[in-house]
């Protein structure tokens, strides 16, 4: 799973808009970034195995600090704490509270996805047609970002400077999100040093217009 993550994201903007949207957009990703960290380090283990799923070639040998429930549970708290007590932003402890959520989140999203012989478990979607993975994740990412663009309005106060965001941002967000998911579920990498370079650079430019669209746009006052 990947754009499938940022779903969180942006129902906790909503429900707690004090929390910056970079915190969010990389805390629904923290345990993956973890994850290609420990992959360059030689601390976990994954392999392309083209063929082992219907839909992914990832042979996730071995990922116990990121990935396991107890990995993503330690990923959660460490976060919320460091939200609480170290950020330095508002919100306090619903605030944090809502940033180890959206960590703890990541795990339950790939349980739908990850095959049933995998190390931590899953339901094995990626074991069907890639149509089904596609569908799934593009539900979920265009719903809550929908959700998010009806419960916020741009900001005069924020759009100087920043035209293009405030007439284009949801748009350039929308097809981002089509278009990211079609290259991660449609096409195999050739090698995994590629497939790890290419998460770093998708994840980058996926929290980059998350913030951008977001940075002109503030939660309507109820």
């Amino acid at each position: 799973m990947f754009v499938g993550h940022y779903t969180f994201s942006w129902l906790a903007k909503v429900w707690a808009p004090e929390i910056p949207i970079w915190v969010l957009l990389i805390a629904v990703q923290l345990v993956d970034i973890a994850w290609v960290t420990f992959l360059f380090l030689h601390i976990e283990e994954v392999r392309l195995e083209p063929g082992i799923t219907r839909t992914s070639s990832l042979n996730l040998i071995y990922m116990p600090y990121t990935h396991s429930l107890l990995g993503a549970i330690m990923w959660s708290v460490l976060g919320g704490i460091w939200y609480r007590y170290f950020s330095g932003y508002r919100g306090g402890n619903k605030a944090a509270i809502i940033v180890g959520l959206a960590i703890l989140t990541h795990w339950f999203e790939d349980l739908v996805v990850h095959r049933k012989g995998d190390p931590k478990h899953g339901f094995g979607l990626w074991n069907l047609a890639p149509a089904y993975s596609l569908i799934t994740e593009l539900t979920c990412i265009l719903s809550t970002t929908l959700y998010y663009l009806y419960n916020t309005d741009p900001q005069p106060h924020k759009i100087t400077g920043k035209r293009f965001w405030s007439d284009w941002g949801p748009t350039i967000y929308l097809v981002d999100m089509v278009l990211t998911e079609a290259v991660v579920t449609l096409i195999e990498p050739p090698s995994e040093l590629l497939f790890r370079f290419s998460f770093i650079f998708l994840t980058a430019q996926a929290v980059y217009v998350g913030i951008c669209m977001d940075s002109v746009r503030d939660v309507k006052v109820k």
